[in-house]
């Protein structure tokens, strides 16, 4: 199965490796405020580097580039038959995820929800765009996810 993120504008695509998975407590309801963080993949190894639990066993992360208060807009969507989540970063944050993309092509970030990773992705060109569009989800995944985001960047305006 292929699983893509590509950049809000479509422009950019970045293939997802190995790591891939549910978005934990999916079937439960989401909390108000879920965690949602995209960090810079470590090396195996590396000093500094935090775990982060996934669907097939630890993945170490070196930094955030975008967090929850990132987000300014979440959206469920379909792409190519396949649901996925539509992630639009405040400007600043948007400015700097572009920066990080155009200096590293190559190399991997790591979606990661409520403190586990959800996807891990090579990026292949750098995102020209404000965000980016992970999937495939499923859609009782996607929709709560981006609710709850919403509901979140509204609390913080």
């Amino acid at each position: 199965m292929s699983n893509l993120w590509r950049g809000a504008s479509l422009a950019a695509t970045l293939l997802v490796g190995s790591q891939s998975g549910a978005i934990a407590g999916a079937a439960e309801p989401v909390r108000a405020c879920p965690t949602v963080e995209i960090a810079t993949l470590a090396s195996a190894g590396e000093v500094g580097a935090r775990p982060i639990p996934g669907p097939d066993g630890a993945v170490d992360v070196r930094h955030s580039l975008i967090t929850t208060g990132d987000i300014r807009l979440a959206s469920p969507a379909v792409a190519d038959g396949q649901p996925v989540l539509i992630l639009n970063f405040k400007p600043a944050a948007a400015g700097a995820f572009r920066a990080y993309t155009a200096a590293h092509v190559g190399d991997s970030i790591v979606f990661i929800v409520d403190g586990k990773v959800v996807k891990v992705a090579r990026i292949f060109e750098p995102i020209v765009g404000d965000g980016i569009q992970v999937g495939p989800l499923t859609a009782d995944d996607a929709k709560p996810l981006a609710t709850a985001l919403n509901r979140c960047a509204s609390a913080a305006r």
